[in-house]
């Protein structure tokens, strides 16, 4: 994980560094692809595996681009852990990193690129992309909410927000910005609407279909944009063109079941020669690159915790969930485990299967505490 992030900062560009940078994550790569081979399998499970196997080597082919078989090794060989281990560890990393990324860029260890220098003056605060920083604070946010639960303070949130606005104001990174603000203000207001609420959490069913209605909604919107229309050019205007590049991406290179080769062009302050076409959307960048079936699959997963997140009335996942598919009609990040762990949610619901294994497992619902101090009660009660 820290790999991969320092792979988005100008330490990417030092030297032999990026080298570094791959072959370390070749061999963590390799280290999780032995732990997979040691873990024990029940028939069924070594059916999917080898299913999904074939599906993700059939796309990595077809597409040229093995990021997707890599994160699925990462995504099996985790299944084993703590879920909320894992998200502890991101947050810490993520937190870490950005911190100090930001504080190298800003006395000098390394460069602070800036973009669109003659008119927002937007900064890269060390990294290889101005909105990155801020993105990553984003998943950050979204992580330590998710940790902190109702245990969270006032001060905590301010001071949230403040560093987030500060972010805004160095990179101009909107969505992210806008998006964090919802999500303190949102998860602060339940809970005071809370407090004198029986039914703490109901089982909003509805939540389950938000990861597909927001991949229905983006790829629509980009398969069916007409430039030449007002309404339309508003609303491109609004999401930074994002949707026209969509249309053009589809129009290029269309659909397909496992994906196809596609070299991007953007995404950095040292981009490629050619014609910007980078796709943002995460939906749209999947469906084009990878296929369709690993698009399906991946909105299957998020779908599978989204009900498990109902099912176990655990509000700060649904949260979660709900904000990153939303953030991720915009960015590219869906899929990507330095910024979003969600994905080792999936395979560790799979894998548990059972409720009361998910109960005594894992330890991350909102009202595992109400639960015991109920048991707790009844039993005092009874002496």
């Amino acid at each position: 994980m820290i790999v991969l992030l320092l792979s988005q900062t100008a330490f990417e560009e030092m030297g032999a560094a990026s080298s570094i940078f791959k072959y370390v994550r070749y061999l963590c790569y390799f280290l999780a692809a032995l732990l997979i081979l040691q873990d024990s399998y029940r028939e069924k499970q070594i059916w999917g595996v080898a299913i999904l196997g074939v599906l993700t080597v059939g796309t990595v082919v077809c597409s040229g681009n093995s990021t997707f078989i890599l994160y699925l090794i990462m995504i099996l060989a985790a299944k084993e852990v703590n879920v909320r281990t894992i998200v502890k560890l991101t947050c810490i990393i993520q937190g870490a990193m950005l911190l100090s990324i930001v504080v190298m860029s800003q006395i000098g260890i390394i460069p602070d690129y800036i973009f669109d220098a003659s008119t927002r003056q937007r900064h890269g605060l060390g990294f290889l992309w101005t909105t990155t920083g801020a993105i990553l604070y984003f998943y950050f946010m979204v992580l330590y909410i998710y940790l902190r639960e109702e245990r969270a303070h006032l001060i905590e949130y301010v001071i949230l927000e403040a560093v987030n606005f500060g972010l805004y104001k160095l990179t101009d990174a909107r969505m992210s910005f806008y998006l964090s603000t919802l999500l303190l203000v949102y998860v602060y207001v339940m809970r005071f609407y809370w407090q004198n609420r029986k039914n703490r959490i109901r089982k909003n069913r509805l939540l389950i279909g938000a990861p597909a209605f927001f991949c229905i909604l983006a790829v629509a919107c980009q398969i069916f944009y007409i430039p030449t229309d007002a309404r339309w050019q508003k609303i491109n205007s609004v999401l930074s063109g994002r949707l026209e590049l969509g249309c053009f991406g589809w129009r290029d290179y269309g659909f397909s079941l496992l994906g196809t080769k596609i070299e991007w062009i953007g995404f950095s302050h040292n981009a490629t020669a050619g014609a910007y076409n980078y796709v943002d959307c995460s939906y749209m960048q999947i469906l084009l690159e990878n296929g369709l079936i690993p698009l399906v699959i991946i909105i299957a997963v998020y779908t599978y915790i989204m009900y498990m997140a109902v099912k176990e009335k655990d509000f700060y996942l649904q949260t979660a969930v709900l904000l990153i598919t939303a953030f991720s009609i915009t960015e590219p990040r869906l899929l990507n485990l330095a910024y979003n762990p969600l994905p080792f949610f999936g395979i560790t619901y799979i894998s548990l299967r059972g409720r009361s294994a998910l109960f005594h497992r894992e330890g991350h619902r909102l009202n595992r505490r109400v639960r015991f101090r109920t048991t707790h009660v009844r039993l005092k009660a009874r002496k």
